[in-house]
């Protein structure tokens, strides 16, 4: 899995994803966006794992779902068919051990019963405490940050974040550029940057959503050269 971050504001959820996929043993198999935007609802879809994921969830949201609120209720359960029916593919094919596991999701949107912007998270492992497939809010003023570790933490107030507000695509960046520092172990047992190809920043506001390629980086050549044994 790489880097997916989220940030809850009064006005405003923004969500960071970069756009490299990688294999459990460090290869890059291909770059692609793992964020949806899903306007009719409106609502956004991002999630951590395999970007593969992306399509499926999107023709089943458009297929089921007219509002927010209804996705909110129903993500985890609808997810987790989709990820299980694609575990299960790999299982058939013979690769499951060289495809990724694990899938971390964000579904935020409007809420037209509450009347304000929701997000929330859920997971398909329970590696940091949570139970899997149970959501929980991430409400305004919080935030999902992953990677993650104690470095990172200590890095992360050196940045400015009374800017939030006024320039949140930079605070993205930065945050993301951080991560590309974090090494994470392989299942060989090397450690190695899996953060990579761009970083894109998605907005969604009450009467809008938006997403931009912020910055792009090396990601076939360069990114793989940092393994470490």
């Amino acid at each position: 899995m790489t880097a997916m971050n989220v940030f809850a504001t009064p006005d405003a959820i923004h969500i960071a994803t970069d756009g490299a996929s990688w294999l459990p043993d460090g290869r890059v198999v291909h770059e692609g966006q793992k964020v949806a935007i899903l306007a009719h609802l409106p609502a956004v879809i991002a999630l951590r794992g395999p970007s593969i994921l992306i399509p499926s969830l999107v023709a089943n949201v458009s297929a089921n779902f007219t509002e927010f609120d209804g996705l909110a209720d129903a993500a985890p359960v609808l997810f987790r068919a989709v990820h299980d029916q694609y575990r299960t593919e790999m299982g058939k094919r013979g690769i499951a051990d060289q495809t990724p596991r694990d899938a971390e999701f964000v579904v935020a949107g409007w809420s037209g019963e509450r009347g304000c912007l929701e997000a929330y998270g859920f997971q398909s492992h329970d590696r940091d405490g949570r139970a899997p497939w149970q959501p929980f809010a991430i409400e305004s003023g919080n935030c999902i940050v992953a990677p993650s570790d104690a470095a990172l933490v200590k890095k992360a107030r050196a940045i400015d974040w009374d800017v939030l507000l006024s320039d949140p695509e930079s605070v993205m960046l930065q945050m993301m550029e951080l991560q590309r520092d974090i090494p994470l172990a392989l299942d060989d047992g090397r450690k190695m940057s899996v953060v990579g190809a761009f970083c894109q920043h998605t907005t969604l506001t009450r009467k809008s959503i938006s997403t931009r390629i912020v910055k792009r980086w090396a990601c076939f050549e360069d990114d793989r050269e940092g393994a470490q044994p």
